[in-house]
């Protein structure tokens, strides 16, 4: 879209008229919808609180742009990271074998009894 402003900008009368813009800023916008909605399912969320996430959407774009823009705008100039816990500390503290961690494919639940087991808090990543 901005390539498409900056060249009917530069070359008048060259660009497309305004429908075509209004088309590919809807479809932009769907792609969103249709991510956050993906990403509701692929937390398991529970449906119950996909039209939350879904009616937050624009605002959530929104505020991560600012914050791109900030980070443009006034860079950081020191980073610090977390200490690091280790796989037999995760392990000890959610009561799982040993060796849990290391054998997880990474596709099925590790912590829960069920797979159709969906997540109740909003910004929580834990049942």
């Amino acid at each position: 879209m901005p390539l498409l402003a900056i060249s009917s900008y530069l070359l008048p009368g060259t660009a497309p008229g305004i429908g075509l813009y209004s088309l590919l800023s809807t479809a932009l916008l769907g792609i969103l919808f249709v991510y956050m909605l993906f990403g509701a399912v692929a937390y398991r969320k529970h449906p119950i609180l996909w039209p939350i996430f879904l009616i937050l959407t624009p605002l959530a774009v929104i505020l991560h742009s600012v914050g791109a823009l900030w980070g443009v705008v006034s860079p950081v100039e020191n980073f610090e990271v977390t200490e690091k816990v280790t796989a037999d500390v995760i392990e000890q503290a959610n009561d799982l074998d040993e060796g849990a961690l290391a054998e997880h494919e990474g596709t099925d639940r590790l912590l829960r009894e069920s797979d159709n087991e969906f997540e109740e808090g909003i910004f929580t990543d834990d049942g």
